[in-house]
């Protein structure tokens, strides 16, 4: 029991280790410029207000005044560009308070936003339940795609300031560019999912049902506290689509979809822990939770895999430990007599000359290898002697 003890003890001490180098520096540098945001809003009357709780009271509804030019390296995404999206995230809230934010805080919320290769995120929201930028914070995207057939996918994550840990995911929706009508702006809430659960489903179905009451409390007053308990929430989103000739390349794309299959998309990142954080960031914003496994090729650094290797090698060490216990046990009681007299003539020469111990272990290593390869047990060992 005591080697299984500290078998047990030493593969948790290594996914202790693993998890921890998976999960440093998340992204900082990133969001970081959120910061710069953050300076410039104290001038503004309506950022101490979306700060609060009640940011659904004073959601910030003017045009932004910057949109962030998201750029993707043409070499990971050949072919021109066909289109322009336009993304602003106003709000988000709604959430059910089980498993989500900190024990005495709110949540500190951003939102990812991700398209055609290209990734945003948004300043970060302190201690906000219903989290609402202002025009002047880092709020909007602009991105130029290629793929026409490409789906806008918003994530909403309760940051760690712990470098250590990483982001809580709360939520993320998917909006496909073509459900969207050409120039068209759009204004609406979108329901979020976590792991697309049946009570997740409900929650949503059930939105309707507190319409009417604050996005702080919906998923845990009296009236959602049924259909609502496992809400995500909802962001609210204004999309605006541009396509260069109109919508014919577009319209295309669709006929092109039901001959053949649809194109993987691929997201591009830097090789630093901070890219590898974000990576994962990326992965729920556009697969959800448990949806998408680790690819092989475009991860050749696995977390999962190092650890089922290490536990693979305790493993293996304690099969040898406990058997040259067994082994040793074996010979001092003379299971096998002429087994244990070998031993003890290895033992009185290789006292006197310790060169003659190699030879001894090699030759004790062929009587094992003969033993295992004939299926020779302990027990008919010891009849045999």
């Amino acid at each position: 029991m005591g080697l299984l003890n500290a078998a047990s003890w030493l593969k948790g001490t290594i996914d202790g280790w693993l998890d921890t180098i998976e999960s440093l520096d998340p992204s900082k540098n990133l969001k970081g410029v959120g910061k710069v945001a953050g300076t410039l809003n104290k001038f503004n009357p309506l950022h101490h207000l979306t700060k609060t709780h009640d940011g659904e009271k004073y959601q910030d509804l003017r045009p932004s005044e910057v949109f962030e030019d998201v750029l993707v390296d043409a070499r990971f995404r050949p072919g021109a560009p066909v289109g322009t999206v336009e993304v602003e995230v106003i709000c988000a809230g709604g959430w059910t308070s089980v498993g989500v934010g900190d024990a005495f805080s709110a949540e500190d919320c951003y939102a990812l936003v991700v398209l055609d290769g290209g990734v945003g995120i948004t300043s970060i929201k302190d201690n906000a339940k219903v989290p609402a930028w202002s025009a002047d914070e880092r709020r909007a995207f602009r991105f130029r795609i290629v793929d026409p057939a490409a789906t806008l996918y918003v994530a909403i994550f309760d940051d760690d300031p712990n470098p250590l840990q990483s982001d809580d995911p709360i939520g993320r929706c998917a909006v496909g560019l073509r459900s969207l009508a050409p120039n068209a702006a759009y204004d609406a809430w979108f329901p979020l999912v976590f792991a697309a659960t049946e009570g997740e489903a409900l929650a949503n179905a059930g939105r309707a049902l507190v319409a009417d009451e604050p996005l702080a409390t919906a998923a845990t007053n009296a009236a959602g506290k049924h259909t609502q308990k496992d809400s995500r929430g909802a962001v609210r989103l204004r999309v605006k689509v541009t396509w260069d000739d109109g919508g014919m390349t577009m319209a295309k794309s669709a006929l092109t979809d039901l001959l053949g299959e649809a194109k993987p998309q691929y997201v591009t990142f830097p090789a630093t822990k901070g890219g590898k954080a974000l990576r994962e960031n990326v992965r729920f914003a556009m697969y959800g939770e448990g949806a998408c496994p680790h690819d092989a090729v475009n991860e050749p650094f696995s977390i999962g895999r190092v650890s089922d290797h290490a536990h693979e090698l305790v493993d293996v060490l304690l099969g040898a430990v406990s058997g040259l216990k067994d082994r040793i046990v074996a010979l001092v009681m003379y299971r096998n007599p002429v087994r244990s007299l070998v031993a003890l003539v290895a033992w009185l020469t290789s006292v006197s000359n310790g060169a003659r111990a190699v030879a001894w272990l090699w030759l004790i290593a062929a009587l094992d290898l003969r033993d295992t390869l004939a299926g020779v047990r302990e027990d008919d060992k010891a009849k045999q002697g």
